[in-house]
């Protein structure tokens, strides 16, 4: 049997597209984040081994010049620590629908963190329905929520384009 993985913008929710635009910004500010609630069917066990990586944006609709030159530069960002891909893994006490998690706990994505070699391990308090059984696993009929979004740096040219790439979960399953 398939254990089925859904990716949704809240508690629950319907599954989110393809494609997740997370907004425009300005170099030297934020994009919009992103609330990705991460849930499984799976019936015998939990699912283990989860983790995120960012590679070469695969999806349709790209609007970008060479999505191999994207995540090399939003790599790059992160490596001097002046931008990049940021994605956020401790939900606050109290957190509340609409508001944002505390920054200080953001995890910037960057080479040797982040990248397909070096996954950022989901961390156990990401759990937000289930008891969490540590670092990399999702309770069976549990949830998790991050937040995701992209710091531009003030390097780049205002109106220097789109950059893309696709952030993947991986994870390991009995069905």
């Amino acid at each position: 049997m398939t254990v089925n993985i859904t990716f949704s913008s809240v508690s629950a929710g319907d599954s989110l597209s393809d494609t997740t635009d997370l907004g425009t910004a300005t170099p030297g500010s934020d994009t919009s984040y992103q609330d990705i609630f991460i849930r499984h069917d799976a019936v015998v066990a939990a699912i283990t081994d989860c983790a995120w990586y960012l590679q070469r944006y695969v999806g349709s609709n790209y609007l970008g010049t060479d999505e191999d030159d994207d995540l090399t530069e939003i790599l790059a960002w992160g490596d001097a620590a002046t931008g990049g891909f940021l994605i956020n893994q401790v939900i606050p006490v109290g957190w509340t629908t609409g508001t944002q998690f505390t920054t200080g706990n953001d995890q910037r994505i960057r080479n040797g963190s982040g990248d397909i070699n070096n996954q950022l391990v989901l961390d156990e308090d990401s759990i937000n329905i289930g008891t969490p059984a540590g670092d990399g696993v999702i309770p069976l009929a549990g949830e998790a929520h991050i937040q995701a979004r992209v710091h531009i740096p003030s390097s780049v040219p205002n109106g220097a384009g789109y950059r893309a790439a696709t952030l993947v979960f991986s994870y390991s399953a009995t069905s």
